[in-house]
């Protein structure tokens, strides 16, 4: 196993994606991240206020957010899944 400190670039968002899970379904049935914030705004779930709150938060200011995720990779190049950072952005 090896571990990489990176920054995501906007080449990176069509590699990540969601760990798969029934809740997800609904925003995204590739689980992809780029396909579920697109869908955000069009789909009724609990979820999504949530999810809204957390970018108004990041819009007032990306120092109010910690910005350290935790991905798994196959390689270096990607695909990339989150496995772990969600559960620390406050609610």
């Amino acid at each position: 196993m090896q571990w990489f400190l990176a920054e995501i670039e906007k080449e990176d968002l069509e590699k990540i994606y969601i760990i798969s899970s029934d809740d997800w379904l609904e925003f995204t049935p590739t689980f992809k991240i780029h396909d579920a914030v697109n869908s955000l705004g069009k789909v009724d779930e609990p979820h999504v206020e949530n999810i809204l709150k957390k970018k108004k938060m990041f819009e007032k200011g990306i120092d109010l957010l910690d910005r350290k995720f935790l991905l798994v990779s196959p390689s270096i190049i990607g695909n990339f899944t989150i496995i772990e950072g969600n559960k620390r952005l406050p609610n």
